[in-house]
């Protein structure tokens, strides 16, 4: 299966976070000496499941690392244009594919073993999506 990872978010001056990002992507924002956006790669790439990657958002100037392919495209405006622009450049790697995993960049407590239980759960049904939800209190 292939993924893409939404890292299209760049706050305005009008947002909280503009102070720390200075109008550069929040998925650039660095947590423990790394991008947030690279916490999720990390974790993407390291799933077993996982052939190909298409961040949304960033470009390969961003500095991000993956053992595993990677294609980056630009922001398109929103979450939902985003989602369907990675899937489309992904469905031009992978014509065949019939699923996609979609990972939103600001996640980097995401782990390699979330990303292949979702997989192995999407492959072994017949539903046209998933969204994982967790409480507050588990990601406090």
């Amino acid at each position: 299966m292939d993924a893409l990872i939404a890292a299209g978010g760049t706050p305005g001056p009008e947002e909280p976070l503009y102070s720390l990002t200075q109008g550069q992507p929040k998925a650039l924002l660095e947590i423990a000496g790394k991008p947030i956006a690279q916490w999720v790669l990390d974790a993407v790439s390291s799933a077993g499941n996982i052939d190909n990657i298409v961040v949304v958002g960033l470009t390969e100037s961003d500095g991000l690392v993956s053992p595993k392919p990677v294609r980056y495209i630009p922001n398109q405006g929103g979450l939902l244009e985003n989602v369907l622009a990675g899937t489309g450049e992904l469905l031009k790697i992978n014509p065949e594919a019939k699923y996609v995993v979609s990972v939103s960049s600001d996640v980097p407590a995401i782990q390699p073993e979330m990303i292949e239980w979702i997989v192995e759960t999407a492959e072994a049904s017949d539903f046209d999506i998933y969204y994982s939800v967790i409480t507050r209190e588990a990601m406090e």
